[in-house]
Protein backbone atom coordinates (compact mmCIF):
# COMPACT_ATOMS: atom_id res chain seq x y z
CA UNK A 1 0.00 0.00 0.00
CA UNK A 2 1.39 3.40 -0.95
CA UNK A 3 1.18 6.17 1.63
CA UNK A 4 -0.33 9.54 0.73
CA UNK A 5 1.51 12.78 1.48
CA UNK A 6 -0.09 16.24 1.35
CA UNK A 7 2.49 18.91 0.48
CA UNK A 8 1.34 22.41 1.47
CA UNK A 9 3.49 25.32 0.28
CA UNK A 10 2.90 28.50 -1.68
CA UNK A 11 6.00 27.84 -3.82
CA UNK A 12 5.18 25.75 -6.88
CA UNK A 13 8.89 25.02 -7.26
CA UNK A 14 9.16 23.65 -3.70
CA UNK A 15 6.03 21.54 -4.07
CA UNK A 16 7.35 20.03 -7.31
CA UNK A 17 10.77 19.33 -5.79
CA UNK A 18 9.27 17.41 -2.88
CA UNK A 19 6.64 15.77 -5.11
CA UNK A 20 9.44 14.28 -7.23
CA UNK A 21 11.24 12.98 -4.14
CA UNK A 22 8.14 11.37 -2.67
CA UNK A 23 6.84 9.92 -5.96
CA UNK A 24 10.26 8.46 -6.77
CA UNK A 25 9.95 6.55 -3.51
CA UNK A 26 6.45 5.19 -4.12
CA UNK A 27 4.31 7.74 -2.28
CA UNK A 28 1.05 9.19 -3.58
CA UNK A 29 1.21 12.99 -3.46
CA UNK A 30 -1.41 15.71 -3.16
CA UNK A 31 -0.59 19.42 -3.23
CA UNK A 32 -2.05 22.61 -1.80
CA UNK A 33 -0.84 26.17 -2.44
CA UNK A 34 -1.75 27.60 0.98
CA UNK A 35 -2.98 26.61 4.44
CA UNK A 36 -6.67 27.06 3.63
CA UNK A 37 -6.47 24.71 0.65
CA UNK A 38 -4.31 22.32 2.71
CA UNK A 39 -6.85 22.28 5.52
CA UNK A 40 -9.66 21.50 3.10
CA UNK A 41 -7.73 18.68 1.40
CA UNK A 42 -6.57 17.21 4.71
CA UNK A 43 -10.13 17.09 6.06
CA UNK A 44 -11.49 15.66 2.81
CA UNK A 45 -8.73 13.14 1.94
CA UNK A 46 -7.07 12.30 5.33
CA UNK A 47 -3.47 11.88 4.08
CA UNK A 48 -1.00 9.72 5.97
CA UNK A 49 1.28 12.74 6.56
CA UNK A 50 1.22 16.50 5.92
CA UNK A 51 4.42 18.26 4.86
CA UNK A 52 3.88 22.01 5.18
CA UNK A 53 5.56 25.37 4.92
CA UNK A 54 4.85 28.18 7.39
CA UNK A 55 4.36 31.55 5.69
CA UNK A 56 1.64 31.36 3.02
CA UNK A 57 -1.23 33.51 1.77
CA UNK A 58 -4.80 33.02 3.06
CA UNK A 59 -3.75 30.79 5.98
CA UNK A 60 -0.31 30.08 7.45
CA UNK A 61 0.99 26.61 8.13
CA UNK A 62 0.66 27.21 11.88
CA UNK A 63 -2.98 28.30 11.53
CA UNK A 64 -3.70 25.23 9.39
CA UNK A 65 -2.08 22.96 12.01
CA UNK A 66 -4.12 24.61 14.75
CA UNK A 67 -7.35 23.90 12.84
CA UNK A 68 -6.29 20.32 12.04
CA UNK A 69 -5.59 19.62 15.73
CA UNK A 70 -9.09 20.85 16.65
CA UNK A 71 -10.73 18.36 14.25
CA UNK A 72 -11.16 14.84 15.65
CA UNK A 73 -10.71 13.33 12.16
CA UNK A 74 -7.36 15.05 11.49
CA UNK A 75 -5.86 15.65 14.94
CA UNK A 76 -3.57 12.60 14.78
CA UNK A 77 -2.19 13.06 11.25
CA UNK A 78 1.61 13.40 11.52
CA UNK A 79 2.86 16.81 10.36
CA UNK A 80 6.34 17.87 9.28
CA UNK A 81 7.19 21.55 8.89
CA UNK A 82 9.56 22.90 6.26
CA UNK A 83 10.94 26.31 7.11
CA UNK A 84 12.76 28.45 4.56
CA UNK A 85 14.20 30.66 7.32
CA UNK A 86 14.67 28.25 10.26
CA UNK A 87 13.78 30.90 12.84
CA UNK A 88 14.13 29.87 16.49
CA UNK A 89 10.72 31.32 17.41
CA UNK A 90 9.11 29.17 14.70
CA UNK A 91 10.89 26.08 16.05
CA UNK A 92 9.61 26.83 19.55
CA UNK A 93 6.07 27.37 18.29
CA UNK A 94 6.21 24.08 16.35
CA UNK A 95 7.36 22.23 19.48
CA UNK A 96 4.58 23.81 21.53
CA UNK A 97 2.10 22.55 18.90
CA UNK A 98 3.48 19.01 19.22
CA UNK A 99 5.32 18.98 15.88
CA UNK A 100 8.32 16.66 16.12
CA UNK A 101 9.91 17.54 12.79
CA UNK A 102 10.94 21.11 12.00
CA UNK A 103 13.14 20.99 8.90
CA UNK A 104 15.05 23.88 7.41
CA UNK A 105 15.09 24.03 3.61
CA UNK A 106 18.40 22.90 2.17
CA UNK A 107 19.47 20.94 5.28
CA UNK A 108 17.88 17.56 4.62
CA UNK A 109 18.66 15.10 1.85
CA UNK A 110 15.88 13.37 -0.08
CA UNK A 111 16.88 10.04 1.49
CA UNK A 112 16.69 11.51 5.01
CA UNK A 113 13.30 13.06 4.21
CA UNK A 114 11.87 9.75 3.02
CA UNK A 115 13.28 7.87 6.04
CA UNK A 116 11.88 10.42 8.46
CA UNK A 117 8.50 10.38 6.68
CA UNK A 118 8.32 6.58 6.93
CA UNK A 119 9.31 6.72 10.58
CA UNK A 120 6.49 9.16 11.33
CA UNK A 121 3.83 7.25 9.38
CA UNK A 122 4.79 3.69 10.27
CA UNK A 123 5.78 4.54 13.83
CA UNK A 124 2.34 6.10 14.37
CA UNK A 125 0.68 2.98 12.98
CA UNK A 126 2.95 0.64 14.93
CA UNK A 127 4.20 -0.95 11.70
CA UNK A 128 7.90 -0.22 11.84
CA UNK A 129 10.10 -2.87 13.41
CA UNK A 130 13.31 -4.62 12.48
CA UNK A 131 14.63 -8.09 13.24
CA UNK A 132 18.42 -8.48 13.52
CA UNK A 133 20.49 -11.64 13.73
CA UNK A 134 23.20 -11.69 16.38
CA UNK A 135 26.62 -13.19 15.75
CA UNK A 136 27.37 -14.66 19.17
CA UNK A 137 31.08 -14.89 18.34
CA UNK A 138 31.66 -11.20 17.62
CA UNK A 139 32.42 -8.22 19.81
CA UNK A 140 30.50 -8.25 23.12
CA UNK A 141 27.96 -10.94 22.22
CA UNK A 142 29.33 -13.42 24.80
CA UNK A 143 29.22 -10.72 27.51
CA UNK A 144 25.67 -9.83 26.43
CA UNK A 145 24.67 -13.49 26.77
CA UNK A 146 26.02 -13.58 30.32
CA UNK A 147 24.72 -10.15 31.41
CA UNK A 148 21.17 -10.81 30.17
CA UNK A 149 21.03 -14.40 31.44
CA UNK A 150 20.48 -15.82 27.97
CA UNK A 151 21.13 -19.46 27.31
CA UNK A 152 24.50 -20.05 25.70
CA UNK A 153 24.71 -18.98 22.08
CA UNK A 154 21.36 -17.19 22.11
CA UNK A 155 19.36 -20.42 21.79
CA UNK A 156 15.59 -20.34 22.25
CA UNK A 157 14.43 -22.22 25.34
CA UNK A 158 11.56 -24.05 23.58
CA UNK A 159 13.48 -24.66 20.34
CA UNK A 160 17.19 -25.17 21.09
CA UNK A 161 17.95 -25.47 17.37
CA UNK A 162 16.67 -21.90 16.84
CA UNK A 163 18.70 -18.78 17.69
CA UNK A 164 17.25 -15.68 19.32
CA UNK A 165 17.17 -12.46 17.32
CA UNK A 166 16.88 -8.84 18.38
CA UNK A 167 13.66 -6.99 17.58
CA UNK A 168 14.13 -3.22 17.26
CA UNK A 169 11.23 -0.78 17.32
CA UNK A 170 12.00 2.91 16.67
CA UNK A 171 10.79 5.48 19.20
CA UNK A 172 8.41 7.67 17.21
CA UNK A 173 9.12 10.60 19.53
CA UNK A 174 12.91 10.59 19.21
CA UNK A 175 14.65 10.07 15.88
CA UNK A 176 17.60 7.72 16.28
CA UNK A 177 16.32 6.08 19.49
CA UNK A 178 14.61 2.71 19.78
CA UNK A 179 13.47 -0.13 22.04
CA UNK A 180 15.07 -3.54 21.63
CA UNK A 181 14.34 -7.02 22.94
CA UNK A 182 15.48 -10.58 22.32
CA UNK A 183 12.83 -12.82 20.78
CA UNK A 184 12.60 -16.29 19.32
CA UNK A 185 11.57 -15.91 15.66
CA UNK A 186 9.11 -18.79 15.87
CA UNK A 187 7.17 -17.00 18.64
CA UNK A 188 6.47 -13.74 16.77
Amino acid sequence: MAYTILIVDDSEEERQRFRRTYEANGFNVMEAGDGAEGLSKAIDKKPDLIFTGIVMPKMSGFDMIDQLRKNVETEKIPIMILSHMGRKEDQIKAQEMGIKDFLTSGFITPKELVSLTLLRIEGKKGLMKYILNVDETSLDAAKLTKDFGLLPYFRCEDHPDEKKVIEIIPDENKVGEFRAKFICPGKK
